[in-house]
């Protein structure tokens, strides 16, 4: 099974256990409603055990009263270590130098930069419950479809976003549309991070031992994200950043690297 698989499989999850999906449609923000929810995890706890997973599929997490499904293993969801590895990456600079060190073709910037926008990529694939009270701008008939007091949503505007950008790319198109992208960087992730990410990825090829990919790169270097993300997955690399919260040994916390490096080639294609 090729890593581009996972993506597929937890986006196929997300579409069918939710009620309301959040889609951009021409430069707004809409929301779908239907009133059919199926939590079916079968064909993606299929997926992650046929690409060699052993921790780690689509988990239920609640904290303070707040259910969320993300993919994670039994102790932390991806986008959860994700998070804690930015904090500890502009925070300690201990932590910083062993990084830098280890990954040594990057600057501190790009290295933050690409921490950030892994995180924000597995952010959005997280679906979650939320009160009908709450959402604003639901109409009567769309809030007649549903029984109880919460509906399950999944944010899906990023991803598509990249998505559509990659095979229009594959098609012939070039990208053209950086202020675009940026803005709706900005409008979904801007509380997560201090600097822009974007200063230092866009849209482009690179090209190592005759293979040409196109993606998010680097605007300096020939390194895209899922380039990144599968050095993060290096055994030297899990051995500076482990820690005991991640799981009890460290296959936890590189498949969920691991995990982050396959939904990241979903985001790409072979020119």
């Amino acid at each position: 099974m090729e890593t581009k698989e996972l993506l597929k499989a937890i986006m196929r999850f997300n579409d069918r256990a939710c009620n309301c999906r959040v889609i951009s449609d021409e430069m707004r923000v809409v929301s779908e409603y239907k009133s059919e929810s199926i939590i079916d995890l079968k064909d993606a706890d299929r997926t992650f055990l046929e690409l060699g997973f052993r921790h780690i599929n689509i988990k239920r997490y609640t904290e303070d009263n707040n259910t969320r499904y993300m993919p994670g293993t039994s102790v932390m969801s991806v986008e959860d270590i994700l998070s804690d590895i930015s904090y500890r990456f502009e925070s300690f600079s201990s932590v910083r130098k062993k990084l830098c060190s280890a990954l040594g073709g990057y600057t501190e910037a790009e290295l933050c930069a690409f921490i950030d926008v892994a995180f924000a990529l597995m952010y959005e694939l997280e679906i979650f419950y939320v009160r009908l009270d709450s959402i604003f701008g639901i109409t009567d008939e769309q809030r007649a479809m549903f029984d109880g007091e919460e509906i399950i949503q999944y944010n899906s505007i990023f991803v598509p976003y990249v998505l559509s950008e990659v095979q229009s790319h594959k098609k012939g198109d070039i990208f053209k549309d950086q202020k675009a992208f940026s803005d709706i960087y900005e409008y979904l992730f801007s509380m997560f991070y201090s600097d822009d990410p974007l200063e230092q990825i866009t849209f482009g090829e690179r090209t190592v031992n005759g293979e040409t990919v196109y993606g998010l790169k680097l605007k300096e270097k020939e390194a895209t994200l899922a380039d990144f993300l599968k050095e993060l997955c290096s055994d030297k690399i899990v051995d500076i950043l482990y820690k005991k919260k991640y799981g009890k040994d460290k296959t936890y916390l590189a498949e969920s690297l691991k995990c982050a490096y396959y939904i990241a080639a979903g985001l790409e294609t072979s020119i």
